[in-house]
């Protein structure tokens, strides 16, 4: 399995990253021919290209991020996806002065079906896992999107998981809510209420071990 979180290298899905999925194939305790990838935020991202343009990624959980690159272009092999704009006048500031990027995309997504990632390519198997009180990505309306592709190419290798009042940093049980911090010197609400937020990351780690067991090791029971 191959865990992708937002770094600055998510701008590319090249050979490191080619290499390093396909050379896990054949260790022993690798099962099956099959790789999983676990993607977050601006990683999901690199997860959906991954999917799309490696056909050893057989399952890929996508949490809370776009259907589309942002902010900069996603590279593979000669192939550029460019970033969708998005509209600095829906940046909202809450009370606390925390930034709210959520509503960013709402007027350029309209219509822009050349920056959206043709997922509709991929051969494996999706989880959408979204926060339904993130407030820096509209991840649900992103996830919904990208499930209208999929469903329009007569695809039904998806399941979404949504979760009222999670935020956006969705992490492994029993992870504190971490609900803002500083990135980039930008203060982010990254949204959440504590007791929904808890409820979710432990659902959420069940399920997103079920999903890897079903599609990478189908014949094999965990004890976990």
């Amino acid at each position: 399995m191959i865990q992708l979180t937002a770094t600055p290298v998510s701008a590319l899905v090249d050979e490191p990253v080619h290499i390093r999925a396909t050379g896990l194939i054949p260790f022993q305790m690798v099962f099956g021919s099959g790789v999983g990838v676990v993607s977050v935020c601006q990683g999901v991202q690199i997860g959906l290209s991954m999917a799309i343009y490696l056909k050893q990624v057989t399952a890929t959980v996508l949490i809370n991020g776009t259907n589309f690159p942002f902010g900069i272009p996603q590279v593979y092999h000669g192939q550029i996806h460019q970033p969708l704009p998005h509209s600095a006048q829906l940046i909202s500031t809450n009370a606390l002065g925390l930034l709210e990027l959520y509503r960013t995309f709402e007027t350029t997504q309209v219509g822009a079906s050349q920056y959206l990632f043709p997922i509709e390519e991929a051969q494996g198997q999706f989880l959408f896992i979204v926060g339904e009180g993130d407030k820096t990505i509209n991840s649900k309306a992103h996830a919904e999107q990208a499930i209208g592709q999929l469903k329009r190419h007569g695809k039904n290798n998806w399941t979404l998981l949504s979760y009222p009042g999670a935020g956006h940093l969705i992490e492994p049980p029993y992870s504190p809510l971490c609900c803002a911090s500083t990135t980039h010197d930008l203060r982010l609400h990254w949204g959440g209420e504590v007791i929904p937020h808890a409820a979710a990351q432990e659902h959420a780690w069940k399920e997103i071990q079920r999903f890897l067991r079903k599609h990478l090791i189908p014949d094999v029971t965990s004890q976990l």
